[in-house]
């Protein structure tokens, strides 16, 4: 780039705090392997304290990222303010517009504007790089864009949320319920005050969309992916699911199929011997397939203050050392617009628990329905009322293979039995990771 290149943050909370905290206790290092000096010239944040316990003497201060970008001269935008529009597209569109490179953490914004900001870039002659979006302190677009890209990809598999991969952890040791160990979580600092994104899938939907651009060559496509979180897991899923030889995932699942690319993001059953299976707490792991070099496995923390900055200062020594990659690894006139398969079509296992009436005839009326869309039974749990009311009993059985549309439908008929007390309990499962 040039033999000193100018950054400036905007944004100085957890991840905005460990890039600065980063930059100032690393440089010696950085600027040997950048081959140049790095000079923070400014941060921004609307919280003056933010920016007053960061003690950066040299550096100006701003509480307006746009004024800080129009008054300085940087090389480098770093944006983690966060948002999928507002502030941070504004700020990162006019930064790219006048030539200034982005780094960024927003996976969101790039999920919904990535294809404009990308073009942007390309017109300006500059770069938007995104390392630190998926995975944390996992350098997977490094290794899609680069390490393997001689191979065509045919699946991404991962678990790439932290909080719901903690809360599902933590309920399977501790016995308790969802809402109790989101708000252990909270507490923690695992969880967002308001965890939407990450319990309801949204968080894992925008990691799968960049990687499945990247990987397949495709324009991004967030709107196509089908998108379920966890709030519906109770301890008793947890625990039928380890009889039955799974632990439960959210996963975010993106395969490539002989017409289009299959998106989906949703709790899963995955058998105990899975490398799935064995990553918990707030670990991320994603599983790649490639044509030549096979299942490539990455393992690390999805999050995190050091982590993402982690990811944040390798994305600043790339550009300072001239690299010029695309942020979809591929420049826009060359990305297809490839549809997404329908979840309908998807093929494949299901587990699901009905809680029904304690009664004779009630199993038959369901293998009945069953009998009648040809969905074989792979498993059957039926225990005695594990609860208090000796009235209803749990029962619990899995698939082999069969057309979701089929199933469903399946599913809609037996919600119409009378003797099943509450909607049932759907869960997809994933035998060959």
């Amino acid at each position: 780039m040039t033999n000193l290149v100018k950054i400036i943050v905007a944004g100085l909370g957890t991840v905005g705090s460990g890039v600065v905290q980063m930059l100032e206790k690393q440089r010696g290092i950085i600027e040997k392997k950048a081959n140049c000096k790095i000079e923070l010239v400014a941060v921004a944040d609307i919280d003056a304290s933010k920016r007053r316990k960061l003690s950066l003497k040299k550096t100006s201060h701003f509480s307006d990222a746009m004024k800080m970008l129009s008054d300085t001269h940087a090389n480098i935008l770093v944006e983690l303010i966060g948002g999928s529009s507002g502030v941070a597209l504004k700020l990162c569109k006019t930064a790219l517009g006048k030539g200034c490179h982005v780094v960024t953490a927003n996976k969101a914004m790039l999920a919904h504007h990535g294809l404009e900001l990308a073009k942007i870039a390309e017109k300006s002659n500059c770069q938007i790089s995104c390392e630190a979006s998926v995975g944390g302190g996992i350098p997977i677009i490094k290794a899609l864009r680069e390490g393997l890209v001689g191979n065509q990809f045919s699946k991404i598999t991962g678990i790439f949320n932290g909080t719901c991969n903690y809360i599902l952890t933590r309920m399977e040791k501790t016995k308790e319920g969802f809402m109790s160990v989101l708000k252990e979580a909270q507490k923690l600092g695992y969880a967002e005050a308001n965890p939407a994104f990450d319990i309801e899938g949204v968080d894992t939907g925008h990691k799968l969309a960049i990687l499945s651009s990247i990987a397949f060559g495709k324009k991004i496509d967030f709107q196509g992916i089908h998108i379920e979180g966890i709030k519906k897991i109770e301890f008793a899923d947890i625990s039928f699911a380890n009889e039955l030889g799974y632990k439960i995932k959210l996963l975010g699942i993106a395969k490539k199929t002989s017409k289009n690319i299959e998106q989906r993001v949703h709790p899963t059953l995955v058998p105990k011997n899975s490398i799935l299976s064995s990553v918990d707490g707030v670990y991320n792991v994603i599983l790649v397939k490639g044509n030549f070099v096979g299942n490539s496995i990455f393992i690390g923390q999805g999050a995190g203050s050091h982590p993402t900055a982690s990811a944040i200062i390798s994305d600043i020594i790339d550009l300072a050392r001239g690299s010029k990659l695309p942020c979809f690894g591929r420049k826009l006139k060359e990305l297809e617009r490839t549809s997404t398969a329908k979840i309908e079509n998807h093929v494949g296992a299901y587990y699901v628990r009905l809680m029904v009436k304690d009664k004779p005839g009630v199993f038959a009326k369901i293998t009945n329905i069953l009998k009648k869309k040809k969905i074989s039974l792979k498993s059957v749990i039926q225990h005695d009322s594990r609860g208090e009311n000796i009235k209803e009993i749990p029962i619990i059985f899995t698939t082999y293979d069969v057309k979701e549309k089929t199933f469903m439908d399946a599913v809609n008929a037996m919600k119409k039995i009378s003797d099943i007390i509450k909607d049932p309990v759907v869960l997809r499962v994933e035998q060959n990771i």
